[in-house]
């Protein structure tokens, strides 16, 4: 088993203010339906989410992320966050969303860090973590720009 590192930040600008944004983004279902690749979504507990991605893979490998989240909404601080719980799934992923204001809306930083649990034996991590990566990067950056496309 390999344990791949990620962190991403993806910050993108919305012609929406503050408080559009706050009130799009706290409506975690629906923002989080906007996550490419996303096999299903369940509810676990209040503010809880269990995430299932589509597996990845190439040739003989394949590997289904699986990760559940609790979210916390501070208004005050404009910003939405999630940590792990750590019995469900093989990832463990936090992050959040930071809401400024800009001249022309509002900017949203997404940043997200993780562990995710491949299997691959240790010796073929270093072929298999750039391939994760960069399929991480890619969910992240579609996740962004859906979004940016859904709350202006």
């Amino acid at each position: 088993m390999a344990k791949i590192d990620i962190k991403i930040e993806k910050p993108f600008d919305v012609d929406a203010s503050v408080e559009a944004a706050w009130d799009y983004l706290c409506q975690t279902q629906k923002t989080i339906a906007h996550y490419p690749k996303l096999e299903s979504l369940s509810a676990i507990g209040e503010h809880q989410w269990l995430w299932k991605l589509e597996k990845i893979g190439i040739r003989n490998f394949s590997h289904q992320i699986v990760y559940a989240v609790q979210y916390h909404f501070d208004e005050a601080e404009n910003r939405i966050g999630w940590e792990p719980l750590k019995e469900h799934g093989n990832s463990i992923i936090r992050g959040a969303f930071d809401i400024s204001e800009t001249d022309t809306g509002c900017r949203v930083v997404l940043s997200t860090t993780g562990k995710l649990d491949i299997p691959v034996p240790t010796l073929l991590k270093s072929m298999a973590a750039p391939f994760v990566e960069k399929e991480f990067n890619s969910h992240i950056e579609q996740f962004a720009q859906n979004l940016q496309r859904a709350i202006a």
